[in-house]
């Protein structure tokens, strides 16, 4: 039986091997200095343009269409920098910031709350601050954490290349979500 709502999200997927590759090993270093977290699977890796939640199933196309309405332009991103939200001392979210490339992906993310709301959804207008999510904090940070967390406040990841973004549908399993792919979305060539 189909679902009569679907959980979904915009996103730029992180997809560049290195970089998921450099994304993984800092988790692993987190989770042996100590870090209880549920950390993202390296195919989930994304940045959220815009989270519109529950929504009922007819409005998906209607999202997607205004979506492919979007006109922006490729261009090149560099994931650089550690933090945690709310804060450092009492994190539920260990995030890598976005250096080069925070300001197109702002625009972007602009462009996408026009494109659903214009869809008829209404959604909550937050500040979009760029970042990639990779670990849901689970209990206080230890004291090695903190520091690893500190060292890594600049630290650069590498950079990659945003051609597409994606619509993508989030099932919570008791493992952590399953994401399925939508639809895809080409943004245009920079000549």
């Amino acid at each position: 039986m189909a679902e009569r709502f679907l959980r979904i999200f915009v996103a730029v997927k992180i997809t560049r091997p290195e970089l998921v590759s450099r994304v993984k090993s800092f988790q692993e270093e987190l989770e042996r200095a100590g870090l209880k977290a549920k950390f993202v699977e390296t195919e989930n890796l994304h940045i959220t343009l815009q989270f519109i939640g529950e929504i009922p199933r007819e409005k998906v196309q209607g999202i997607e269409s205004k979506l492919r309405e979007v006109k922006a332009s490729s261009f090149s991103m560099e994931l650089q920098g550690v933090g945690a939200f709310p804060n450092p001392k009492n994190p539920r979210v260990i995030w890598i910031g976005v250096g080069r490339g925070s300001e197109e992906l702002s625009r972007l993310a602009q462009e996408v709350y026009k494109a659903v709301t214009a869809a008829g959804v209404k959604l909550e207008r937050e500040d979009f601050q760029p970042h990639l999510t990779i670990a849901r904090v689970k209990a206080p940070l230890g004291g090695e954490v903190r520091k690893i967390i500190e060292k890594n406040s600049s630290m650069f990841f590498g950079e990659q290349d945003v051609t597409k973004f994606y619509l993508i549908k989030s099932v919570l399993t008791p493992r952590g979500p399953v994401y399925t792919d939508l639809a895809e979305f080409q943004l245009l060539p920079v000549y």
